[in-house]
């Protein structure tokens, strides 16, 4: 009696293509480091580009605590927007992005216990100011011109 019940492989396939068309699959699967029909990795593009950049700076800065006072939230917002069950604000978010981005740029320079050290020390390229301080309160432009001054090999 072939064709009359479809074989194990056959359900799980049509089951797993169900549940990626639902969202489903993302939340069970992706837990176990399967991937959904077609080979495609959920992780990356299943999480929230905002939630990736959290992470990622939440590691680099030590922590969710200490992410959180420089940041100058909550102690419990970087745990938080790292699993998504909550979005940063408007100022939050321009500070994780520009920290980011400060912290990849200083990935090229330096390791990353040095990189942190260097952002928590007066610059002389920052008329003496922290490169953190400066980059909170003004962006990341002034701080991306020290960081390449450094680079260059250029000393103040």
């Amino acid at each position: 009696m072939t064709g009359t019940k479809p074989t194990r492989t056959k359900r799980h396939r049509r089951t797993a293509e169900r549940k990626a068309k639902t969202g489903q699959f993302v939340a069970s699967a992706n837990a176990r480091g399967a991937e959904p029909p077609g080979g495609q990795a959920v992780a990356a593009a299943s999480l929230d580009p905002m939630r990736v950049k959290a992470r990622h700076v939440v590691e680099r800065l030590g922590g969710p605590t200490a992410t959180a006072r420089i940041v100058g939230v909550a102690k419990s917002q970087p745990s938080r927007w790292v699993k998504g069950e909550e979005r940063p604000s408007s100022t939050s978010r321009k500070h994780l992005l520009d920290l980011e981005y400060v912290l990849s740029r200083l990935d090229d320079l330096y390791r990353p216990a040095v990189a942190l050290g260097w952002l928590e020390s007066p610059n002389a390229f920052l008329g003496g100011a922290r490169p953190l301080d400066v980059l909170l309160r003004d962006g990341p432009a002034p701080v991306i011109e020290a960081i390449d001054a450094s680079m260059a090999g250029s000393y103040a």
